[in-house]
């Protein structure tokens, strides 16, 4: 299952951005400035009784300045956030809810960017 890649496409189908040209899976690259990445963030163990698995995910969002960066979030957290039955290309998502509105976090490089995250939580059924 390689649920990043699938949220990645995803996002990019709906206007996101273009998946390899401002939305990356795994990590962030060098350029572009504005660029979103969608990091696979572990989550929480399966259910006992039933094939579903509850993965986390974050999604990154860098830009130039901080209104940029926090509208992309915006717009991935109302794609994403509170949303039931989303058919990805391989994966069944049941629901997607975001853990926190999103958030300003420290920018690893101060005079260049600013980043805004958001992270949702999915119950996925398992294949």
């Amino acid at each position: 299952m390689n649920l990043v890649k699938e949220l990645a496409d995803y996002l990019a189908a709906r206007g996101v951005g273009a998946v390899g040209a401002d939305v990356f899976v795994g990590g962030l690259p060098e350029e572009p400035s504005a660029c979103i990445a969608v990091l696979d963030t572990g989550g929480f163990g399966p259910d006992a009784d039933l094939p579903l698995v509850d993965p986390t995910v974050e999604i990154l969002c860098r830009a130039a300045d901080y209104e940029t960066a926090n509208a992309k979030a915006w717009q991935v957290y109302s794609l994403l956030n509170r949303k039931f039955e989303l058919r990805l290309a391989t994966i069944r998502v049941l629901s997607s809810f975001a853990m926190h509105p999103p958030r300003r976090i420290p920018p690893p490089d101060a005079k260049r960017c600013e980043y805004v995250s958001v992270n949702f939580k999915l119950r996925v059924v398992e294949s």
